[in-house]
């Protein structure tokens, strides 16, 4: 028979009247309309009172957030000012939060938490959990009177969930972890010349780890596997361009970035006036000393003086497209997305709705539920929770302890982690510009042949901008893309899986071409070299034409077609 039961700690977020269901739809009709109303009213006032005071902190705003921040490009530094704005934003999301836990535990329903109802809080904000015991009082500030508010509770949301803006930065492809510069460049010159690249070829054969005369870019990765399958490099591992400096720590670290990236010309205590990107093109006048350059406390002066390049406002809207709005000097855009340059890099910025991940999760995990429940009686115990693949442990999801998750203590336990992780502003930096490998790749297979280092130099060719035969990694195209949104759920993100991942080249069969050559090119690369070449040494070089110690198509086909073989 199936198992049924009311859990207690969830009676005020299901029935909490046990009346008809007919009295108990009128009822929440009346309630629906009035709270649309007072919400409607107060959405009003919030606006108004945004219009009047100029005091109130950006972060205060329940319809906009704003951030300062350093983007330190391959050229310059330059600061940069972000004002997101939402509908229904993240300090609303973190209000209607602490009004779940406050219609959660207030059994007595007088509008706040009394010692005893407050002991029973989950620590960390979250839908369930470990209680805080006699640490609720720690929360009762203002006023201290032995219960807590919802204005306390928000507080404690908003502790828990930290800051409302966060970044986070979209893990690299994987040639962009590759060690291929650092391999070529022989002089150590921090540039690869075109002798360089040529001798790179005798270099990366060591790296040819399955000794098809091919260097994939698995097989180029700081910890290369034979199997074909490497981990990609962390999101966390990278350091992003992009460094929020509203906090005095984090304008340290964007001078320390700033020092250690642009004041690489034998001065690193300093950087040089053209490093700094100011709006009014006057770096000078941070220059207190006057020797031409700026030290880290004038750095820290530019830095806390918050005086924007770029100053960006993205709209994430309820029911009309998000959009972006770039004013860059006199010059402004706006649309989905904004392309622009600052830095000596390209940006795109763009901004993301996603609101529905918050339903969407919701929906996932009462589909797993119904999966989850094997054995089909109604609830889901330790043994088969797994399959719900929640990021929680199964005690803290199962709210009264007795070994059975009904769907009644699911529900509000991921409509709750759900609106928490939209109750930030989430902003992912994407590296998108081209590496050295993937500009020498140039049928784009993952890896590189012998023919295509040789003839690398002519690709690079566009990149090397002072026309030195050298090619700086300064020079390669620096391209970043910036996403606003709401907190995104892991199971939506590009860091949501970071299982090996398969890292096999791209081989493409040859199609045309005599028969034996394509039946012995076996690597599939367009070449046929000596070790792949089953006729004799001299039959190899009259084929070989140009003596490059390849034969390629055109080398095949002539000769073919002059003596009918090889």
């Amino acid at each position: 028979m199936m198992a049924t039961r009311q859990s207690a700690r969830y009676s005020i977020w299901s029935d909490p009247f046990g009346v008809s269901s007919q009295v108990v739809s009128m009822f929440r009709w009346s309630i629906r309309h009035s709270l649309a109303l007072i919400g409607c009213l107060s959405v009003l006032a919030t606006v108004a009172g945004l219009g009047q005071d100029k005091s109130i902190p950006a972060e205060n705003a329940a319809s906009s957030v704003q951030w300062n921040l350093l983007f330190i490009g391959p050229e310059r530094a330059a600061a940069i000012s972000v004002t997101v704005t939402a509908d229904e934003g993240p300090l609303v999301k973190r209000r209607k939060l602490a009004g779940m836990l406050l219609q959660r535990f207030d059994s007595d329903q007088d509008g706040k938490l009394s010692a005893t109802e407050a002991a029973l809080l989950p620590s960390g904000a979250k839908a369930s959990g470990q209680a805080l015991g006699e640490q609720w009082k720690t929360l009762d500030r203002s006023p201290t009177d032995d219960c807590l508010s919802l204005d306390e509770l928000t507080s404690y949301v908003n502790e828990q969930l930290g800051p409302a803006f966060q970044m986070s930065t979209k893990p690299p492809r994987l040639a962009q972890s590759v060690e291929l510069a650092e391999r070529m460049d022989l002089d150590h010159d921090a540039a690869i010349s075109a002798a360089e690249l040529l001798s790179g070829i005798s270099v990366l054969r060591r790296s040819d780890l399955d000794d098809d005369e091919a260097v994939s870019v698995g097989e180029l990765q700081p910890k290369p596997r034979r199997a074909g399958l490497v981990r990609p490099t962390t999101a966390e591992a990278i350091q992003a361009p992009i460094i929020p400096v509203d906090r005095e720590e984090d304008v340290r670290v964007a001078v320390e970035r700033v020092l250690k990236t642009h004041g690489q010309d034998g001065r690193e205590q300093s950087v040089a006036l053209t490093r700094i990107q100011t709006p009014d093109g006057k770096p000078e006048t941070y220059d207190v000393d006057g020797d031409g350059r700026l030290n880290a406390a004038e750095l820290t002066n530019w830095v806390q003086a918050k005086k924007p390049v770029v100053t960006i406002v993205a709209t994430l809207g309820q029911g009309r497209p998000s959009a972006v709005q770039v004013q860059q000097g006199a010059n402004s855009q706006t649309g989905p997305k904004v392309s622009l340059t600052v830095g000596g890099a390209a940006v795109d910025v763009t901004a993301m709705n996603n609101r529905t991940e918050q339903t969407d999760s919701a929906k996932l995990y009462r589909l797993r539920f119904l999966m989850s429940d094997r054995d089909k009686n109604g609830y889901v115990d330790e043994m088969e929770y797994g399959s719900l693949q929640l990021p929680a442990p199964f005690k803290d999801v199962d709210a009264n302890g007795d070994g059975m998750l009904f769907r009644e203590e699911l529900t509000p336990f991921v409509d709750f982690d759900a609106i928490a992780v939209q109750a930030r502003i989430e902003m992912m930096v994407a590296d998108e510009g081209k590496t050295l490998f993937e500009l020498l790749d140039g049928n784009t297979d993952r890896r590189l042949t012998s023919r295509e280092i040789r003839e690398g130099f002519t690709r690079l060719a566009s990149v090397d901008r002072n026309h030195d035969e050298r090619v700086a990694q300064s020079e390669l195209e620096s391209r970043f893309k910036l996403t606003f949104s709401f907190g995104r759920n892991q199971m939506f993100t590009p860091n949501a899986n970071p299982q090996n991942t398969p890292v096999t080249p791209r081989l493409r069969s040859q199609s045309s071409g005599p028969i034996w050559y394509r039946r012995m090119d076996r690597n599939l690369d367009g070449d046929i070299t000596w070790r792949e070449f089953l006729g004799s040494r001299q039959q190899f070089t009259k084929l070989d034409q140009n003596g490059d110690q390849m034969i390629d198509l055109i080398e095949a086909s002539t000769m073919t077609e002059k003596t009918g073989g090889p």
